[in-house]
């Protein structure tokens, strides 16, 4: 009966000794598991106060832009948008361009002057400038091809006025042109 009792003693410590090193096993794997989300965690938190920095910075680019912009906005020359991580600046075709043309009218300028001013202070924003057109077919023979040529020459032009400015980093613009596409209203009547 010793002899039995001491063999079970023995199996009984030899299987307490197996499932403690199992333990031991599976606790060091859940430290670390426990360490990288500890770690993804906080490298989300950091995106996120990098997320709200940049917000936050956004928000306050689009204040002084409407600020700035008080007159134009009041005269419904200019419109600010402010989506979810972009800030749209819509300027009246009356104000920038005569119909059929990419060549910048004179009195847009000082309104473009005051949007440079601004970008100076946010160099790290991209920016990309969008021309648009009506649905109204161009003259043939005239000097665009169609409304997809003449919009992109017109934001070619806002974006060449504004590098113009030897403080602008021309790097961080882009400039594109969408013709008679992405209309803010359909082209279902005059008006719109």
């Amino acid at each position: 009966l010793q002899k039995q009792l001491a063999d079970e003693q023995a199996q009984s410590q030899k299987k307490i000794e197996e499932l403690t090193l199992e333990f031991e096993k599976k606790r060091s794997g859940y430290e670390d598991q426990i360490a990288r989300l500890t770690d993804q965690i906080a490298a989300l938190k950091k995106l996120s106060q990098a997320q709200k920095d940049a917000l936050d910075r956004m928000s306050k680019q689009a204040t002084e832009l409407e600020n700035q912009l008080q007159a134009e906005i009041r005269n419904g020359d200019i419109k600010i948008k402010r989506l979810f991580n972009k800030i749209i600046i819509n300027i009246n075709d009356r104000i920038s361009f005569d119909s059929g043309s990419a060549v910048l009218k004179p009195n847009v300028k000082p309104s473009l002057d005051k949007i440079v001013a601004i970008l100076r202070n946010y160099s790290g924003n991209r920016i990309s400038v969008e021309g648009h057109t009506d649905d109204v077919p161009l003259i043939p023979g005239g000097q665009f091809r169609d409304n997809w040529q003449l919009s992109t020459e017109r934001a070619l032009s806002v974006l060449n006025y504004i590098a113009s400015d030897p403080k602008i980093d021309s790097a961080r613009y882009s400039a594109s042109g969408f013709g008679k596409y992405q209309p803010l209203v359909p082209n279902d009547s005059d008006e719109n």
